[in-house]
């Protein structure tokens, strides 16, 4: 969004910024797990880069296994968190008359009386219905009356479902009963802002997994991996997902899935995404947050149930943390992930903890400015605002008050060499681009493999039989004797017919791209190796499109190091593609 543009900033400021720090505020394990892995793969990632000579396969094959551990974790995640979020913010802004006013005066304060005329393309003239409208928005995702994907629906930004079972633990069920006449969206949204907090407390106890997810934890190889003074084993997805079956901590059973969960559905009301949500338990197949969820809305319940339900939200965490986790995260004698946030969050925190807070919602003056006062001082965790104007490039501020930290070192696990928060800073903004762009080469490179291998196929160079042996693993015999079939063959033949009448294009799309390689490789493939392949996305500085004219002034801070990568980049693809290609055999 334009960072000068005033009623889209004030809307910024007003909702967005707020949602957003919200996710700052998440001082909870899984978060700290997920950012702890990232990091990881990035120092790990430079080390690969600095190396010279070595074998390359085994640690680039494991930088990418931390990544998408990393990866589905988030995946996990974000519906759940922006479901909470959602949550947070309406129970903030709804029916809040002095905020909507306050709002109002301001932009009227710094704009003129006539601002919307002068600055909105809209056709709405009052700003207070332009906010109001926002509200409604917010609502509709939130509730599943709106999606952001209208086409796919895939990866929900916001699972209704979430928003609703977090609302009902913040409804009062022995309030007034015309506040149900007050719903919106079947939301108790009047009660919200009372009893925000016991909501907040589950969600929060359902991110607090208090284990490091592995390969997260105490590593002999990599120090980069260790997370050091930690008082519970590390835990791996397959593990995580072990523990949600009968037996395990988070086992849940259908029945309470759909107590808690799915009894939820028949609220959303958008047709298709109630139906893509299922209407049975295997239909809408929970995933391992679901069950940490349940289960936490399950000890929720006992707590009510046997009349003690702490007033106090701290209290009322370390008891649902105990009962669902069987770990205190609170215990200052017991430290967990929740003790583990990155350095990248930990200093600026530190630096901003004297500081009192502010509420520059209601205080004179221009969002934008408000906007980065508020992430650095009344929210604290954030390292850097990086912002847009309508004409130019981005631009970047760096958190004041951790670029003043004076001792960086003296903070566990900052790598050697690094003085100041902003190069701390610098470091893993361009690590993480470095392996984003190698993770779109690989996929880039994936998807020109699949066309040449089409090519091939419709031009008859290679058959379906021989196309076939890259998702079974094993490559068809040539040889035949003159026994009747047996009835695994005649079926294998029935499935051969049925696979040929899908479109060959088709059936590539879901083909990794390491069977992709495989197949093109083994196949004698006429095509471009990817060094000789110039369509690959390019990596450019990040660093550079946030400084004028370079990061460094007259040059490229990472110039040498963005030349390594260019270099090493096709081997690296090369070595992943061969460390995760299936193992093709002949009978």
């Amino acid at each position: 969004m334009p960072a000068d543009d005033p009623v889209q900033m004030t809307i910024i400021h007003a909702f967005v910024s707020r949602e957003e720090f919200m996710h700052g505020e998440w001082d909870v394990a899984l978060v700290h797990s997920c950012a702890q892995l990232r990091i990881a793969a990035i120092e790990l990632f430079f080390e690969l880069l600095e190396a010279d000579g070595a074998d390359e396969g085994p640690s680039i094959l494991r930088i990418q296994d931390i990544w998408l551990t990393a990866q589905e974790i988030d995946r996990v995640a974000k519906p759940f968190q922006e479901a909470v979020d959602k949550i947070q913010i309406l129970s903030v802004v709804f029916g809040d008359t002095p905020f909507f006013t306050s709002i109002e005066e301001i932009f009227q304060s710094e704009y003129g009386q006539n601002a919307m005329e002068r600055y909105y393309d809209g056709d709405e003239s009052d700003l207070r219905v332009v906010l109001e409208r926002q509200v409604d928005e917010q609502l509709d995702i939130a509730t599943g009356a709106k999606t952001v994907d209208l086409e796919t629906r895939a990866n929900l930004y916001v699972n209704p479902l979430y928003t609703y079972a977090l609302a009902s633990v913040a409804e009062d069920s022995e309030s007034d009963p015309s506040h149900h006449q007050r719903k919106r969206n079947g939301l108790p949204l009047d009660q919200l802002s009372q009893r925000r907090p016991i909501a907040e407390a589950v969600a929060k106890v359902t991110l607090d997994i208090p284990n490091p997810i592995a390969p997260l934890g105490p590593d002999a190889t990599h120090d980069d991996l260790r997370v050091t003074d930690i008082d519970v084993d590390p835990l791996s997805l397959d593990a995580l997902i072990a523990e949600t079956e009968p037996g395990g901590r988070y086992y849940v059973t259908e029945a309470e899935y759909e107590e808690y969960l799915l009894s939820h559905r028949p609220k959303v009301r958008d047709d298709d995404l109630r139906a893509e949500l299922g209407s049975t338990v295997d239909e809408y197949a929970p995933n391992w947050l679901d069950a940490v969820f349940v289960s936490t809305l399950k000890a929720l319940e006992d707590l009510q149930t046997a009349d003690e339900l702490p007033t106090d939200p701290l209290r009322l965490r370390r008891k649902l943390s105990k009962a669902v986790h069987g770990v205190d995260v609170e215990d200052p004698e017991t430290s967990t992930m929740v003790d583990n946030p990155t350095h990248l969050l930990s200093i600026p925190a530190e630096a901003s903890d004297e500081i009192e807070d502010t509420d520059y919602i209601s205080q004179d003056g221009e969002p934008l400015p408000k906007i980065i006062l508020e992430a650095f001082e009344q929210h604290g965790s954030f390292g850097a605002v990086v912002f847009r104007p309508s004409e130019g490039d981005n631009q970047r501020q760096m958190n004041f008050h951790a670029v003043a930290t004076e001792d960086v070192q003296s903070h566990p696990d900052v790598p050697d060499g690094i003085e100041t928060y902003e190069e701390l800073w610098n470091r893993y903004f361009v690590g993480k681009e470095f392996l984003n762009t190698l993770w779109r080469q690989y996929h880039a490179y994936g998807d020109y493999l699949r066309d040449a291998l089409e090519s091939a196929y419709k031009d008859g160079t290679v058959t379906d039989r021989e196309l076939r042996a890259f998702k079974t693993g094993s490559v068809p015999s040539d040889s035949h004797d003159n026994t009747e079939p047996s009835d695994i063959q005649r079926a294998v033949e029935i499935a051969d017919e049925v696979l040929t009448q899908e479109p060959i294009g088709q059936r590539l799309e879901s083909w990794t791209p390491a069977e992709l390689w495989a197949a093109a490789t083994t196949l004698d493939i006429e095509c471009s190796s990817p060094a000789q392949y110039d369509s690959l996305p390019t990596f450019t500085c990040p660093l550079c499109e946030l400084v004028e004219p370079q990061c460094g002034g007259s040059e490229c801070l990472i110039e040498t190091l963005a030349e390594r990568f260019r270099t090493k980049a096709p081997h690296l693809l090369t070595s992943l593609y061969k460390s995760r290609a299936p193992s093709i055999g002949e009978e």
